[in-house]
């Protein structure tokens, strides 16, 4: 009876293991997918403002725009500028608001209103 409830705790812990090597496997693909450092260092050197292209990288919803990775959806309320991380559906992170930097390099308001929003920030 003993080896029958080690097999099925090693089997458990087998699997708890996986299953979290994947959950942090996704969320770092996720998060890498969600800018690329080359293009935004390349666009704050040249200086050049140009707004964030929602059609391509996003989807629009009725807050704003949402970006669905493997496991977190990534955001962004077009009235408040609040940046939202959901994991798996379940677990809400509110990042905040846009920066500075975030301003002079994407310009999102701009984006927003392009996309059919009214920009509150």
């Amino acid at each position: 009876m003993r080896t029958f409830f080690s097999i099925i705790y090693q089997t458990f812990f087998v699997l708890g293991l996986f299953s979290s090597f994947f959950l942090l496997f996704g969320l770092a693909a996720d998060f890498r997918s969600l800018e690329k450092p080359k293009e935004s260092m390349e666009m704050k050197r040249i200086n050049t403002v140009s707004p964030i292209d929602f059609e391509l990288f996003f989807e629009l919803s009725p807050q704003g725009v949402v970006k669905h990775g493997f496991v977190s959806d990534y955001h962004i309320d077009c009235t408040s500028g609040i940046i939202t991380f959901t994991i798996r559906g379940e677990f809400d992170l509110r990042y905040g608001h846009f920066s500075n930097r975030a301003f002079k390099v994407y310009n999102p308001a701009d984006a927003c209103r392009a996309g059919g929003f009214t920009p509150d920030f």
